[in-house]
């Protein structure tokens, strides 16, 4: 879902978030919203079978990480569940 500045179609946005998340100039909150921005868009809104909604555990651990998010900020992630977004994909199915 979307295109790139030369106009090819994006086909992985982690290749393409991890380096804003890796830039010191970046702020915490902008990177946090980055990371909402793609389990938001993971959500569904893609037109993906609901068993595949949300991110690994593995993957939000990585762009935690990559980002830097001090621990007490990280709840702001896992808040969004309260806005029925899943945000680590349901691994049983």
């Amino acid at each position: 879902m979307g295109i790139d500045p030369e106009g090819e179609r994006i086909k992985d946005h982690m290749r393409n978030i991890v380096p804003l998340l890796l830039d010191t100039v970046i702020a915490v909150e902008d990177k946090l919203r980055i990371i909402m921005l793609y389990i938001l868009h993971k959500n569904g809104y893609c037109t993906t079978p609901p068993d595949t909604h949300g991110i690994t555990e593995e993957n939000l651990d990585k762009l935690l990480s990559h980002a830097l998010i001090p621990t007490d900020k990280k709840t702001i992630i896992s808040n969004m569940q309260h806005l029925n977004l899943q945000i680590i994909q349901d691994q049983s199915r």
